[in-house]
């Protein structure tokens, strides 16, 4: 019986051996050839103290004169390969300890997280770390010390670049170099990206001449999880009565879900501020953000009114776009209420909790100038005067100065204008001047006058439309000599029908 246990035990085992054995397949597969290597050493070794036994024992026969040369030659050439199959195996050993100490060395990308600095520079960090094993370093190769293990798996000067797919680098600097990683030391790497992307290529080029490279998509975050607001066209130029519209751009480079509203601030009375989605036009006054949808595109329309306090035309007025946290907008409500009319610094919108863009808008007011005329023909005789009543409006937005009425005249007309400047005409104001036009004493007929009114709005000339007026010269009709001639006509008349009258009773 009790042969039978042991002879049970006996086949066992190998079998409870190999369960106990919680090495790796590629720990296992290491043990075995770095047996064999040493065997080979060990084997090697062997054969070269026969070898070299043999030809110490030739030699010594040599000195007797019992053996020849050849035999001397042939013991030290034999030797001599055994010498250099032995320092084969022991390099083959050597080899064999650095390949799998190579292969236990491990470059780990922790993390790759992308930010969005301002609207046209991006960062990106690569977070890696020596994660090389030390303990199967240490079991695997029991004759060395944890300081020469450790040694071996630290990396010196390692290479590390951004790329695209294609093999392009896409980020600054082109290369950064590790100087040195020990073991279980973890570095974080900035880089700037060249364009904007959502993946990159993680080149590594090691010490040893191997290159790695993995292909990570980059986490996205935003500093304090606040969206950036950004626009192509920061200043913009309108005109009262009309619309200015300015594309932005909303960015939250975070992977969770967010809400923020939407308010433009500072703008003066007059001003209204509508923020619209570029597809469907419809008014909007919060963005959501998710990790599906991390960009927004909208239109923020200001709508300027024809009654604007001239005092904010042509100067630059600057006003700013928030995007606020939902707890922050009542906030920004207080703070309008408290102030009233004067604008909010930027030091006050800063400590809401959100972002904000600074924007610029100059008005541009309208320069309209229009002339009334209260009739516009007279008849006159030769020599005579004729006077009329011009009124110069000023229509437009911006106040005119320098402001002339001029005409175009026939020769030998002359013409005055009372008065004859107008130094400053308000916008909205109108003013009365009186135009005499002085008629040559030898001229009859029908004449037409063409009158231009302009004035100065800044540096610009504001001219009206041009207006004609008509003047008949005529000679005054005697009246005297009209009735002579009709009462002798009436005379005449008489006579004749008297003369008929006593022909017919004769």
């Amino acid at each position: 019986m009790r042969r039978a246990v042991l002879l049970t035990l006996l086949l066992l085992l190998p079998a409870l051996l190999w369960a106990r054995d919680l090495r790796t397949k590629e720990q296992r597969l290491y043990a075995i050839k770095m047996r064999n290597a040493q065997w080979e050493v060990e084997r090697k070794e062997l054969e070269l103290q026969i070898h070299q036994g043999e030809y110490d024992e030739i030699r010594d026969l040599y000195a007797q004169h019992i053996s020849t040369g050849d035999q001397l030659n042939q013991a030290q050439n034999t030797s001599q390969l055994a010498q250099l199959a032995y320092d084969q195996a022991v390099l083959s050993l050597e080899e064999t300890q650095l390949f799998f100490l190579r292969d236990a060395t491990h470059i780990s990308i922790l993390e790759a997280r992308k930010y969005r600095i301002t609207a046209d520079r991006r960062e990106v960090e690569i977070t890696i770390e020596n994660t090389a094993e030390m303990a199967q370093a240490l079991t695997l190769n029991p004759q060395q010390t944890p300081e020469q293990i450790e040694a071996v798996l630290s990396l010196q000067d390692l290479v590390v670049s951004l790329k695209n797919p294609d093999g392009l680098i896409l980020a600054e600097p082109y290369q950064l170099r590790v100087p040195r990683l020990q073991v279980g030391e973890r570095q974080t790497l900035k880089f700037s990206l060249l364009e904007d992307c959502q993946a990159v290529v993680v080149w590594l080029q090691l010490p040893d001449g191997r290159t790695e490279s993995s292909y990570i998509a980059l986490r996205r975050e935003a500093l304090q999880n606040l969206p950036l607001i950004t626009a192509p066209h920061f200043s913009r130029e309108g005109e009262l009565n009309s619309k200015i519209s300015y594309p932005l751009i909303i960015e939250l480079l975070a992977e969770d879900q967010a809400t923020f509203r939407l308010a433009a601030v500072n703008l003066p009375d007059g001003i209204s501020a509508l923020f619209l989605d570029p597809t469907t036009e419809a008014e909007i006054d919060q963005v959501k953000f998710s990790p599906q949808a991390t960009r927004r595109a909208l239109t923020l329309e200001l709508q300027l009114s024809e009654n604007l306090n001239p005092l904010y035309l042509d100067r630059p007025l600057e006003f700013y776009v928030l995007a606020l946290d939902q707890e922050a907008y009542p906030e920004l409500v207080q703070q309008q209420r408290h102030h009233g009319d004067q604008p909010l610094s930027h030091a006050m919108l800063t400590a809401l909790k959100g972002s904000n863009a600074a924007f610029e808008l100059v008005l541009r007011g309208t320069g309209e100038l229009e002339m009334l005329t209260e009739s516009r023909t007279q008849e006159i005789a030769p020599g005579e005067t004729g006077r009329f009543a011009v009124q110069l409006a000023n229509t437009g937005s911006l106040e005119l100065r320098e402001v002339v009425l001029s005409t175009f005249l026939p020769t030998d007309w002359s013409a005055q204008v009372e008065p004859d400047t107008l130094p400053l005409l308000p916008a909205g104001d109108r003013v009365r001047v009186g135009l005499r036009l002085h008629a040559p004493t030898t001229l009859q007929g029908e004449y037409e006058f063409r009158l231009n009114a302009s004035g100065l709005a800044g540096k610009h000339r504001i001219e009206a439309p041009e207006k004609t007026l008509g003047l008949r010269v005529e000679s005054p009709v005697d009246w005297r000599r009209v009735l002579l001639l009709a009462g002798a006509l009436f005379l005449l008349l008489c006579g004749a029908i008297a003369l008929s009258v006593r022909l017919r009773h004769r």
